[in-house]
């Protein structure tokens, strides 16, 4: 999908959020961060808007998952001691998913050795009303921080995964009443508004505008710029499944934060060594299984221990593959191009416990494309 305007993507962000100041005057404005390239351009966009607009300040919030890089922390500690952010640097405890053992860890828990000590200026302990799940916590930390009908700035881009393009394209989230129609955001939390102004920028975009205004951003980048595509390159939490990989890289750089991760998750250098192995091999469906589906039943059913997530993967994954063979029908090339790359990313997913089945949900765009460039001959094969 394409989409085309007079205005550049610059432009039309800075409208976006002259608006969303505009709309809402008194309410609550609030920026979520990670440390990333995303959040840190809407930062600064923000910023600009607020300079031309005479607005002091603005609520920073950050969650800790506490096995951050060390250079996300320097970057985020910069950021929360700025005169016109009005910092909320969260450390309080929860529960988030730990793919390297297939269990909950528990961030920052009572009584337990963290990886590294918490920030003199945190915002302090928060209780949250839901404790596991980083996306269920951040709710929680959003509705305490700008209040229950606070307005959330956020870098979510559609590029990102089809997921994120279905949903900032399709649903609407804020109607004005005076013509002003909103995708690009989601309402949660009784009255609460999320909205995602660089939600049509593409990474190329995101690193422009930080290079040309030369704005800092998270040195990590820089490790990552030489061994990663641009599009690959992303700061997250070490815990999570789609990141956990980068501990082998940071290792490099930061050898004392990859002991201390080491010593709060036991497990996780044996973790990433078996995973490098297993990745490339998991790829290709062994010969001494019928198909992709009984492959991907089987991987659930002996590597995941929790039997609720297995089966939770095993449904997403039906899901998908059940879609696509629907969608293909009667087109042969098509139905072997879905099976054979959604068994690949399933496999690639369940030894990587991404219950979320994320890397399996990244790859639906390919399908679609696939889905498009083939469309005639689909139509052909369906109607014989």
């Amino acid at each position: 999908m394409i989409f085309y305007s007079e205005q550049n993507v610059y432009e039309a962000a800075k409208d976006r959020i002259r608006y969303l100041f505009r709309e809402f005057p008194d309410r609550k404005f609030g920026v979520a961060i990670s440390g990333g390239k995303d959040s840190t351009v809407v930062l600064h966009l923000c910023k600009e808007v607020m300079d031309e607009m005479g607005i002091p300040k603005i609520a920073v919030i950050f969650l800790d998952q506490e096995l951050e890089a060390p250079q996300v922390v320097e970057y985020v500690r910069e950021i929360m001691h700025r005169d016109w952010v009005e910092p909320y640097w969260i450390q309080s405890y929860f529960r988030e998913w730990n793919s390297s053992k297939g269990e909950w860890f528990h961030v920052w828990g009572p009584g337990e050795k963290w990886a590294r000590e918490k920030e003199p200026d945190s915002y302090g302990d928060m209780d949250f009303d839901v404790k596991e799940s980083f996306r269920f916590v951040l709710s929680s930390v959003f509705s305490q921080c700008v209040g229950e009908d606070g307005v959330i700035l956020g870098g979510v881009r559609i590029e990102e995964s089809p997921d994120r393009r279905a949903g900032l394209t399709n649903s609407v989230c804020y109607d004005d009443g005076k013509g002003t129609v909103i995708t690009w955001g989601k309402r949660t939390r009784k009255n609460m508004l999320h909205f995602y102004p660089i939600w049509d920028w593409s990474t190329n975009d995101v690193w422009y505008y930080i290079f040309s205004n030369r704005i800092p951003y998270c040195r990590l980048y820089n490790y990552y710029f030489s061994r990663k595509p641009l599009n690959k390159c992303r700061v997250s939490s070490f815990i999570h499944e789609n990141s956990i990989q980068g501990l082998k890289e940071i290792k490099e750089i930061a050898p004392a934060f990859f002991e201390a991760a080491l010593r709060r998750v036991k497990n996780i250098n044996s973790t990433v060594q078996a995973y490098d192995k297993l990745w490339e091999y998991v790829g290709t469906l062994p010969v001494y299984f019928k198909d992709w589906d009984e492959y991907i039943y089987y991987l659930c059913d002996h590597i995941i221990d929790d039997p609720k997530c297995a089966e939770k993967m095993k449904k997403r994954y039906t899901y998908y593959v059940t879609r696509w063979r629907k969608r293909f029908g009667k087109y042969q090339p098509g139905v072997e191009f879905a099976n054979n790359l959604q068994g690949e990313y399933a496999a690639k997913a369940v030894i990587a416990e991404d219950t979320d089945m994320s890397k399996l949900t990244n790859r639906q765009l390919d399908l679609f494309i696939y889905a498009k460039q083939h469309e005639s001959e689909i139509n052909r094969a369906n109607q014989g």
